[in-house]
């Protein structure tokens, strides 16, 4: 038994709404129509808020699911005594592993998993295998309802970027497992709305991360952080400067 939760950010295209529309006769079904502002930990929240169910599957609009068996694999490992959240495996359209956790050292995301050779992905390989992470992505994760009441949902403050890292550490903070599970796979067109309005993304994404640091580790290192940010820009805008100058011109 499912129910599913549809939340509509302001859209104006007909064929959208008539889409809604269509999939609302379904008494399985909510449409939620929310004209405010897009604020993605704020549009999340709003879907659980009127969620009966007693586990939570969040899924983001750009995935895509390819297998038969995800919904009851995250479901199963989320009902766990032992796990917080868990988070599905993430591909690019052309199958190479986007997503696959977040581990963090000294209180830095160092190695975020993206494209890897077979060795890690095969069915031996250290992504093969569930385990402990330090975060997962909102793109696809599981958990019970009565953990997210008691957790409290993604800090809408972040607007977007980093309020996964926020909301598993308060879940890990808590006693709970963050759990990536390669067994459930979905296809991530990853950031067909943010793509639309690059600088903003970069902004949002950075800034984010500077707030991250600045609840969780302080203001000095926030604001170390944001100083590193800053001169990192400056460097790169030398660079390619002096790239210009001496008559290197970027592929089109």
């Amino acid at each position: 038994d499912y129910e599913l939760i549809i939340v509509d950010n302001g859209s104006v295209q007909t064929e959208t709404r008539r889409l809604l529309e269509s999939l609302a006769l379904d008494e399985r079904v909510k449409v939620l129509h929310h004209d405010a502002a897009f604020n993605y930990s704020e549009l999340n929240n709003l879907a659980v808020r009127n969620a009966t169910g007693s586990v939570l599957v969040l899924l983001n609009d750009d995935t895509e699911v390819i297998q038969d068996r995800w919904l009851r694999e995250v479901v199963s490992q989320a009902l766990r005594p032992d796990v917080g959240v868990v988070g599905a495996r993430l591909l690019y359209g052309d199958d190479h592993v986007q997503h696959a956790g977040i581990v963090m050292e000294d209180g830095q995301p160092h190695h975020q998993f993206r494209v890897l050779d077979a060795s890690q992905v095969g069915p031996n390989g250290e992504l093969a295998l569930a385990r402990s992470v330090t975060a997962v992505t909102a793109a696809c994760a599981a958990m019970t309802k009565a953990l997210y009441d008691e957790v409290g949902g993604l800090d809408e403050d972040f607007f977007m970027y980093s309020e996964e890292l926020d909301w598993c550490k308060r879940i890990k903070d808590a006693g709970w497992a963050v759990v990536y599970l390669p067994t459930a796979t979905v296809i991530h067109h990853e950031g067909k709305s943010s793509e639309q309005v690059v600088p903003a993304r970069h902004i949002y994404f950075h800034s984010s991360k500077v707030r991250y640091f600045r609840k969780h580790h302080g203001a000095l290192q926030a604001e170390a952080l944001r100083w590193f940010l800053l001169l990192t820009y400056v460097y790169q805008t030398a660079r390619e400067g002096l790239k210009w100058l001496v008559g290197h011109k970027r592929p089109m």
